[in-house]
């Protein structure tokens, strides 16, 4: 709001009932986070050109209220503060408050940009190699640098809130190269808490605690790619088009067998690309991906890629300096507890390194 408050959640649910043009629909986090979705599209152009619609549509909506939109990985401005009041919410915060302050942070002042992508059969394949780039998608596309209770650099503050989260609820599943993915993410889904401490005895209640689970890859009857920053402009085109292209045949045979990078998300969230081992394993992926990019006809006159060159642009910008979206940005961001005020500056989040 113009007073720098979060809107009512009531009147955000009013707002966001109605589909958008494009046949998108507005969905709504905890701490009055607003996100689009866009219908599924069958090529990057399509679904990025409803994309911009859908916020275009979006932002008029929320502003004939007196809403103002502000993009961003991370809220660092206000203390989290849960406007939603659904049960599954409530227990979800007395749930992550159980194990660290940084659970409160993700719910209510992070944003990721989500890509979901469908992938054929067999799973294996496409879920290894998610899962294997991912740390790196984190790393070449953060966008929230920030600083920590510690004195800890984050390239990636956003993600740095995910690594510092019970790792039952938001680490990656344990798996091998010859482990059966489904039944890792079996395993790792039993293993979780439930939220409320009820009894799972229904598909219903089978599917409500899998909704509860935050793997930076999560399944379900596609894959959800949950760890990159919300970006905008070449970074967000090149984010969707890499997804896009891990999903292909040719890049997910290229990414395993490629020698294993050994970088991890609280590497690739805080040191990213000044990490040498990181950005050499960044810089390995993306040779893959723009060479894909380049072999890769355009979905109408064959002429050009169907990624439009977003990868080599993306690439050439950021990755070829050692740069990701975030260090070219103004300031970093700080993280407060949440007893802030303007008077008396509180001291910063601890987050786990």
């Amino acid at each position: 709001m113009a007073d720098g408050s979060r809107p009512d959640f009531s009147l955000l649910k009013r707002l966001a009932a109605e589909p958008l043009a494009r046949g998108g629909r507005i969905s709504l986090e905890p701490g009055s986070q607003v996100e689009v979705a866009t219908r599924p599209h069958s090529d990057v152009a399509t679904v990025l050109e409803a994309l911009h619609a859908d916020v275009g549509e979006m932002t008029l909506r929320l502003a004939a209220n007196g809403i103002e939109v502000v993009g961003g990985a991370i809220d660092t401005t206000r203390a989290p503060e849960r406007t939603c009041p659904d049960v599954r919410y409530v227990d979800l915060e007395r749930e992550v408050d159980g194990y660290s302050a940084a659970g409160r942070w993700m719910m209510n002042n992070t944003c990721a940009l989500q890509v979901n992508v469908g992938v054929g059969s067999p799973l294996d394949g496409a879920w290894r190699a998610m899962n294997t780039v991912a740390p790196l998608l984190t790393a070449a596309f953060a966008n929230s640098v920030g600083v920590d209770q510690r004195g800890n650099q984050w390239k990636s503050l956003r993600q740095g809130c995910w690594v510092s989260m019970d790792p039952r609820r938001a680490a990656p599943p344990a798996s091998t190269a010859t482990s059966d993915p489904v039944d890792d993410y079996l395993d790792y889904a039993i293993a979780a808490p439930v939220l409320g401490d009820v009894p799972v005895e229904s598909v219903a209640d089978v599917r409500r605690h899998l909704s509860t689970l935050f793997p930076p890859v999560r399944p379900r009857r596609w894959l959800e790619v949950r760890c990159i920053d919300m970006v905008d402009g070449v970074a967000l085109r090149a984010a969707v088009a890499a997804v896009v292209a891990l999903a292909s045949d040719r890049v997910i045979g290229r990414v395993l067998a490629q020698p294993a990078h050994g970088v991890t998300f609280t590497e690739a969230a805080s040191l990213g690309l000044a990490s040498p081992q990181c950005r050499a394993a960044v810089n390995d992926l993306f040779a893959v991906l723009v060479e894909y990019e380049a072999e890769t006809p355009g979905p109408s006159d064959g002429s050009s890629s169907e990624f439009g060159g977003a990868l080599a642009a993306f690439q050439e910008r950021f990755l070829a300096h050692g740069h990701c979206p975030g260090d070219v940005r103004s300031a970093p961001t700080v993280l407060h507890s949440a007893d802030a005020t303007a008077a008396n500056p509180p001291p910063l989040i601890d987050l786990e390194r």
